[in-house]
């Protein structure tokens, strides 16, 4: 199953610390109930990547297989902070969470997305089951550049700090937080990354609508200083054709379609042949996405 979105593998990678799944199967038991809460938020089918033998320290001569790269390639990362997960030495740290960061930041969406609420949240959603240590967090936050945050999953009493569990009741938690409710926060945290990042999509499409340019028909006007009239092109006989990504706007403004029909008119103006009314005129390529 591929992602909603495409172009991506996944819509969500679960990165953990397999020590944190021995005792009791806790990762385990949350994938479980998260895959039953989107099945319930979504209308589409989402898919979850959880590799259950997942490896837990770096080995000197290991090499990261292409094949998790690619399953890297997904919308949402959810990674579940415990202890023991801020380690340098651990493969969920460094091939998964650092890795993630990376690509997230260099594809097209970035690592951070606008929500229909104008917050602005992480494609990074950690999910927490531990108080951490300060320097966890402050490791967390150097490599995310931004303020930590995500879903506890912690219960708490007086000398206990462990994860929650669905039979934990919520009135002797020192958080208050019940493990059900925790659940179908995620889900409607991933739904509104998700929507949102559909919207983009829909977005930025619309806009390269707008930008494509068709054959224009308008007229060169030139004037003269003193100059009343027009003087107008009576044949075009030079073009140059180009293929400029519309998209592209952002990063190169000569890529906008507003670029070549002002250049058009300085060439009518700076070049011989413009003055002498054959004006070379710069053609661009239109081209609809199926």
């Amino acid at each position: 199953m591929s992602s909603i979105i495409e172009g991506y593998n996944y819509d969500i990678f679960i990165s953990y610390r397999q020590k944190d799944n021995n005792y009791d199967g806790w990762v385990t038991e949350f994938v479980d109930h998260l895959k039953k809460e989107l099945e319930a938020t979504f209308k589409e089918e989402i898919s979850v990547y959880f590799d259950i033998s997942a490896s837990d320290y770096l080995l000197e001569s290991y090499e990261v297989d292409a094949s998790l790269k690619g399953k890297l390639k997904c919308l949402i990362f959810i990674p579940v902070l415990s202890r023991t997960y801020c380690d340098p030495k651990s493969f969920a740290w460094e091939y998964e969470f650092r890795a993630f960061v990376e690509l997230a930041s260099k594809d097209q969406f970035g690592l951070k997305i606008k929500l229909p609420n104008s917050n602005v949240a992480s494609r990074v959603f950690p999910v927490r089951i531990h108080d951490l240590d300060n320097n966890d967090i402050k490791q967390c936050e150097s490599v995310l550049g931004s303020v930590l945050r995500g879903i506890e999953f912690i219960y708490k009493e007086p000398g206990v700090n462990r994860s929650l569990s669905p039979k934990d009741n919520e009135e002797k938690n020192l958080n208050n937080t019940n493990y059900r409710n925790q659940i179908n926060k995620v889900a409607l945290t991933v739904k509104d990354i998700i929507e949102s990042m559909k919207f983009q999509i829909t977005r930025d499409r619309s806009n390269a609508k707008e930008f494509q340019v068709k054959e224009s028909k308008e007229e060169i006007s030139i004037k003269e200083p003193g100059e009343k009239e027009k003087v107008e092109p009576q044949s075009i006989e030079a073009r140059i054709f180009i293929a400029a990504n519309a998209l592209d706007y952002s990063g190169y403004p000569d890529c906008r379609p507003e670029y070549y029909k002002v250049f058009n008119q300085l060439s009518a103006l700076a070049t011989r042949a413009g003055v002498e009314q054959e004006a070379i005129r710069v053609q661009i390529m239109s081209m609809e996405a199926a």
